[in-house]
């Protein structure tokens, strides 16, 4: 089978992906936690916490500035700190 998907083209620029982005990061909490027992979730938290803290510290030494320049560096950005913000999320 072939299918053919047309992506409208406001779908790929910076207005729509960055929120999008953070959309999905703050969601990530949630479904991380799905299948964790309640008793290893505050492991799990800072298990987490600590992989994306890890992340975006090399997203930083790898693209420096073009963070805020190149729209794919700055969407993975979104989506590592709003995963780090996302079991704070739902207390705000």
């Amino acid at each position: 089978m072939l299918v053919y998907h047309k992506i409208p083209r406001h779908r790929l620029e910076r207005d729509y992906l960055i929120p999008f982005f953070r959309g999905i990061g703050r969601s990530r909490y949630v479904t991380r936690m799905l299948s964790v027992k309640p008793q290893h979730k505050p492991m799990a938290l800072l298990a987490y916490t600590c992989n994306d803290l890890r992340k975006i510290v090399l997203h930083l030494l790898k693209y420096k500035t073009k963070v805020s320049t190149d729209l794919i560096a700055a969407c993975e950005m979104e989506l590592y700190l709003n995963s780090l913000y996302s079991p704070f999320y739902l207390l705000a």
